[in-house]
């Protein structure tokens, strides 16, 4: 009854946030929260992301770089199929079970670590994670992905959802330094305020 109580209270809580999936505690199909603001200023894009092999974002003339972020920020969620595998992203680790997470922790002592949070039904998680990796290819970072649908039996995951991360919705992205977090990004950002992100990871 208590974990019944706590879904509740997670969900429940997933409504003040905008243009997210609600985090999920099995493997059912994404249930995407679109209350307010960030999709409702700009016209969304239902296309997903990608970016030819050769496409630099970071080096690009200002005008043109501020004109693609503009498009991006529109392409907030993808709903259709297919659903590009996290596996087929250059510089995603995934987080297989409780040892490897720890271990990124303990890791984080030594430099800062990135914690991507989502799922793959999730269609904001499927527009986030091209862009999140396209800019972490060219800064040369790694970043970890922590799938809430394939850890839910680890016997932390209650910990670290309700009171260390202090997820409802998906997609997040964590900055870990020193065991602690430095800083969180969420889908309603900007790629301006993601790229600002991962240069403080460097």
């Amino acid at each position: 009854m208590k974990k019944f109580n706590k879904l509740i209270l997670l969900l429940a809580s997933a409504s003040l946030f905008a243009s997210a999936c609600h985090m999920s505690d099995a493997k059912n199909q994404a249930e995407p929260n679109k209350t307010t603001s960030h999709a409702e200023k700009t016209t969304e894009i239902n296309e997903l992301v990608s970016f030819e092999e050769d496409t630099k974002l970071l080096k690009m003339e200002p005008k043109l770089k501020e004109k693609t972020y503009k498009q991006l920020d529109q392409m907030e969620s993808y709903s259709e199929d297919p659903i590009i595998s996290p596996h087929s992203m250059s510089n995603i680790q995934t987080i297989e079970d409780q040892k490897a997470y720890e271990n990124v922790i303990k890791a984080s002592y030594h430099s800062p670590q990135l914690i991507y949070i989502g799922f793959n039904e999730c269609p904001y998680c499927r527009n986030f994670l091209p862009k999140l990796n396209q800019l972490a290819k060219e800064l040369s970072l790694t970043y970890y992905y922590y799938n809430t649908n394939e850890r839910v039996n680890d016997n932390n995951f209650r910990d670290l959802v309700d009171n260390y991360f202090k997820v409802s919705t998906v997609p997040q992205l964590f900055l870990i330094k020193d065991g602690q977090i430095d800083r969180k990004l969420e889908n309603t950002n900007s790629m301006a305020e993601l790229e600002a992100f991962l240069l403080a990871a460097k």
